[in-house]
């Protein structure tokens, strides 16, 4: 009796992250595993695909056995990580893929480090340490940046485009798989301005471009889509944009690692002992009163938890 295909799962983070296969790609493996059937693996992680999901999608349809590989992580972060450098070393990458791969290790790194920390928190006793020691972002942000030869603030600068990519494929599932392919061609401060609109907002923008009819959507036509979704008359009620209560967090969470990154540059890169007083103390303001704003902030957020 032939072995029945085992069903596997699919997480939509892993697969949304992976380089897409063209549909001449697609036929041509199709054609290669009908004739010789599955040779590699599929890499799962709790019964959900990390990598194969192409050769899966063709298995299934065909009922053709295949064999599995279990990725040996405990956190699910882990396993985006593994994606990601798998990704980052394949041939053709666009630079869009590249981009937004090496920004979202960083924004991984982040997430798995508070979930280490939450996990420690829980467990933790009177005899252990006060908390868990974690490390400084920048350090963070330079171990990525030397896996790829970039430097730490390009890092942070590739997070912000790689959370604007994240919040838009939240919003219009299968955007992003554009993006990666490279066959829309927007630049960062678009990508980020785009993230900003409602779902029927960017499924507008994304409308005019697949109409567009090119292969490849360089930066001008993009920004001229942009352009043309803003209605020149006085917009009426039903053409208002759809209200969006996580804008104003999201926008916030966007800019801040650029104002990471000038911290960083200016305490690494300044002599202090020549500074002038004034200027120390100008900066020393301003620093307070964005520390108390930010307390409040995160005092508001840990209320409504």
């Amino acid at each position: 009796m032939k072995p029945e295909t085992p069903k596997l799962k699919i997480d939509l983070d892993f697969k949304s992250i992976k380089l897409p296969i063209s549909q001449r790609g697609f036929l041509t493996l199709e054609s290669d595993i009908l004739e010789h059937g599955c040779q590699k693996p599929i890499t799962v992680w709790h019964g959900f695909i990390a990598d194969g999901h192409s050769r899966y999608e063709i298995c299934a349809k065909h009922d053709i056995p295949f064999k599995v590989r279990e990725l040996d992580y405990e956190y699910r972060e882990e396993v985006l990580t593994w994606i990601c450098t798998e990704q980052l070393q394949k041939k053709k990458i666009s630079e869009e893929a590249r981009k937004f791969l090496i920004g979202y290790q960083y924004l991984i790194a982040k997430s798995l480090v508070m979930r280490k920390k939450a996990r420690f928190d829980a467990m933790r006793t009177d005899d252990d340490p006060d908390e868990m020691p974690v490390p400084n972002r920048h350090v963070t942000a330079e171990e990525i940046g030397e896996r790829n030869n970039v430097s730490y603030s390009t890092v942070l600068k590739y997070s912000t485009y790689a959370r604007a990519l994240e919040i838009i494929e939240q919003k219009t599932p299968g955007f992003i798989a554009k993006i990666l392919s490279g066959k829309y061609k927007i630049s960062h401060a678009n990508i980020v301005e785009i993230s900003r609109h409602s779902p029927a907002e960017i499924e507008k923008i994304s409308n005019k471009l697949e109409r567009n009819g090119l292969p490849y959507l360089q930066y001008n036509k993009a920004r001229s889509v942009l352009r043309n979704t803003a209605t020149p008359n006085a917009p009426s009620v039903k053409d208002m944009p759809v209200y969006d209560p996580d804008a104003p967090l999201t926008e916030l969470a966007l800019t801040i690692p650029s104002w990471i990154s000038s911290l960083n540059r200016a305490k690494n890169n300044t002599d202090l002992s020549a500074v002038s007083a004034a200027a120390k103390q100008k900066l020393i303001a301003m620093l307070t009163e964005f520390h108390e704003i930010a307390e409040e902030i995160l005092k508001k957020i840990k209320e409504e938890e």
